[in-house]
């Protein structure tokens, strides 16, 4: 669908509602399909959208949280910075 949307993109228009309607819907499914895999694999969750409330930027933070193990690995793709946290 995001292949499909991207090749149309051109010729619908970028900000035609069928373009953004497939990325958007390219993007639920991928998060979903990324959720739910590392949930079966017990790896815990992905979730994405968390912004550090310190950066001026609107810093977006990925954090991958293992379920009980109490594993945090939290980065940022602006800077390329990684905080790992393990609680015993």
């Amino acid at each position: 669908m995001f292949l499909k949307r991207l090749i149309e993109g051109g010729s619908r228009g970028w900000t035609s509602p069928v373009t953004l309607g497939g990325f958007t819907t390219a993007v639920v499914i991928l998060a979903a399909f990324v959720t739910i895999g590392l949930t079966l694999a017990g790896l815990g969750l992905l979730a994405l959208g968390f912004v550090h409330a310190d950066t001026g930027y609107g810093n977006v933070w990925w954090r991958l949280t293992v379920v009980g193990v109490d594993f945090d690995l939290t980065m940022s793709p602006l800077t390329s910075a990684a905080i790992q946290a393990v609680n015993p």
